[in-house]
C-alpha cells in the first residue's frame, strides 16, 4: 500500500540534476518503504508549492536545502527519519 501522506518529487534528468547512484538509493529506499515519486518538471515558479527541499550526492550524502531564492523551507523531522540513513 502508498502511504499518501507523503509525496517525493524530483526533477526529470533531462533539464537538472543527474541521474546518479545516490538518487536512486534514495528513490528505491522510498519505494521499499511505500512513498510515492513522482519525476516531473520543476519550474522556479513552482517551488514555493514544496515544504522540504534536498539534495542528495555520493560525497555529501543527503543535504536539506533551507532556501532557493526567496523561497525558505523547512527540515520536518518526519522527513529526516525518513531518510536518516542518507545523511552524513
Amino acid at each position: 500500500k502508498i502511504k499518501s501522506e507523503y509525496i517525493f518529487y524530483t526533477p526529470k534528468i533531462d533539464k537538472i540534476g543527474v541521474d546518479g547512484i545516490m538518487k536512486n538509493q534514495v528513490i528505491k529506499h522510498l519505494k521499499k518503504h511505500n512513498y510515492r515519486i513522482i519525476e516531473k518538471n520543476i519550474s522556479s515558479m513552482s517551488i514555493k508549492k514544496y515544504c522540504t527541499s534536498f539534495i542528495v550526492n555520493s560525497i555529501q550524502g543527503l543535504v536539506f536545502v533551507n532556501q532557493i531564492e526567496n523561497n525558505k523551507f523547512s527540515n520536518h523531522e518526519i522527513i529526516y527519519n525518513i531518510l536518516s540513513k542518507f545523511i552524513h
